[in-house]
């Protein structure tokens, strides 16, 4: 089951959204995904 998706997807998003926005490109991109 699949269920985890809908956590941690929207998640992984809204934390690259906000290291993007604060300019932690850097940080995120050394991140996998």
């Amino acid at each position: 089951c699949a269920t985890w998706m809908t956590i941690f997807v929207p998640t992984s998003m809204t934390a690259y959204l906000y290291l993007y926005s604060h300019g932690e490109v850097s940080l995120a991109a050394s991140q996998p995904v």
